[in-house]
């Protein structure tokens, strides 16, 4: 009984199902496209760093074969023992014009060579400015100078430059002897988001969704408490009412029998035709307000059901031979589907009866005395339900009449009460099934009564 009880907190209608659908696709996709895209993005960025350490490892072999170092180049060039600005321009001077050639092959690439001891881009490309060269850039900045190994790297802002995306930098270590005297680099622009910041992204999205989810089902459960809580309230409330009411009408029956009586007394003894006639209608009234009090009096105190396993066949049997006189005294044709001798219900067997009573009479009543005028019963199970359908071919129900035709005192009749297909659905669903009513596509009216099946 517990676990039945959780279940149907956490899963209470199609609604939750849809509900807890949502808080886990918005929870997994993002983590999910951040697991493929990450890898995707790792992917990528291990072929751009292949790419970009072909182009460190060529700088490096043309600066080897060429100079040898930077120191060396300074030498042969008689600008070793210069300042700084010299040096650089030296080197630049003599290092710019390969990078032009290489970058013919590469245009997209950016690249150069970088001076330790100088703590200056000599040569790069694209070369912004003259000026941007005598820059100053921290080694530390970069891990090939604590680890002695090309590295790809994200470089600073200044070395980043401006664009979209990220930057991808390998960086190669250019030795002088045993001591690291630069670097030659080699960056490209990357759009993919790397796998860190997507998975990061990913989890605050999803954190984000499901926490919004989470709101929005538990918001929907307070709701559906309080839905429930004001429903209960009101049926109590209005039972109360009711009640009070009842007593009321229960007096007021107590009034109409004793004026009944005194006007059928007046009547036997009256001779004159014309007051006969006037006691005569103010007797049938008198029967009128009483079947209305009788009426609310079942509406306000419905007798508890006595439930029983009844069978359907002996429902439908019991209702077609009390009503055939009527119907046929109507001229209305009655057709009734035949019904399987296994189908069982669990029921009140009279309340059942005195409903299906109530709506072939409405159905008789909807086109009296017009040829053609047919009325339909028809049974049969669907899973675990049994089905009753009282059908006629009259002018059916207005659309805007469907949802009050069970409200109490409502009836489109001159005579009607409007009380009795409220109490017929009030019986009904005292014993868990359920009464509902539609308007035929062929014409005519559908009444509908649902019940357990035994």
């Amino acid at each position: 009984m517990k676990s039945r009880s959780v279940r149907e907190f956490l899963f209470p209608s199609a609604i939750a199902w849809k509900a807890y659908a949502v808080v886990i696709a918005v929870s997994l996709i993002p983590t999910l496209l951040a697991v493929a895209f990450g890898g995707r993005g790792q992917a990528e960025t291990q072929g751009y760093e292949r790419e970009l350490y072909s182009i460190c490892r060529l700088l490096e072999v043309e600066l080897a074969s060429g100079y040898g170092s930077f120191a060396h180049l300074l030498e042969e060039r008689g600008a070793a023992g210069k300042p700084r600005e010299e040096q650089i321009r030296v080197l630049h001077v003599e290092l710019q014009p390969q990078l032009e050639i290489l970058a013919q092959a590469y245009p997209e690439l950016e690249f150069g060579y970088y001076s330790r001891d100088l703590s200056a881009r000599v040569a790069m490309y694209p070369l912004i400015d003259a000026g941007s060269i005598y820059g100053e850039l921290l080694p530390e900045e970069f891990n090939t100078y604590r680890t002695g190994r090309p590295e790809l790297s994200r470089p600073s802002r200044t070395e980043a430059g401006q664009g979209k995306g990220q930057m991808a930098v390998q960086t190669y270590p250019l030795y002088n002897g045993s001591e690291i005297a630069g670097h030659a680099w080699a960056g490209m622009r990357v759009r993919t988001m790397g796998p860190g910041r997507l998975y990061t992204a990913g989890s605050l999205v999803a954190l984000a969704g499901f926490t919004a989810a989470t709101l929005l089902v538990s918001s929907w459960h307070i709701m559906r408490g309080l839905g429930k809580w004001e429903q209960k309230y009101a049926l109590r409330r209005g039972a109360a009412a009711n009640r009070e009411a009842a007593a009321i009408v229960h007096e007021m029956r107590n009034s109409i029998a004793v004026s009944k009586g005194l006007a059928q007394l007046i009547l036997a003894q009256e001779t004159d035709m014309r007051r006969r006639m006037w006691l005569s209608n103010i007797v049938r009234q008198l029967d009128h307000m009483n079947n209305i009090a009788s009426d609310y009096l079942e509406y306000a105190r419905p007798g508890q059901p006595q439930l029983g396993d009844v069978s359907v066949k002996d429902i439908v049997d019991e209702l077609v031979e009390s009503v055939t006189p009527y119907v046929e005294e109507s001229g209305v044709v009655m057709e009734v589907s035949p019904v399987d001798q296994n189908l069982r219900t669990r029921c009140d067997h009279g309340q059942v009866r005195q409903v299906l009573l109530n709506l072939v009479r409405n159905a008789v009543e909807a086109a009296p005395g017009e040829p053609g005028h047919r009325v339909n019963i028809r049974s049969r199970a669907e899973g675990r339900r049994i089905i009753i359908e009282v059908a006629d071919n009259g002018p059916g129900i207005p659309e805007e009449d469907l949802p009050r035709v069970f409200a109490p005192f409502f009836t489109s009749k001159p005579r009607g009460t409007g009380l009795g297909l409220a109490i017929s659905k009030a019986l009904i669903e005292q014993q868990g099934g359920s009464l509902t009513a539609q308007s035929s596509p062929e014409g005519g009216a559908i009444l509908t009564l649902e019940l357990p099946r035994a």
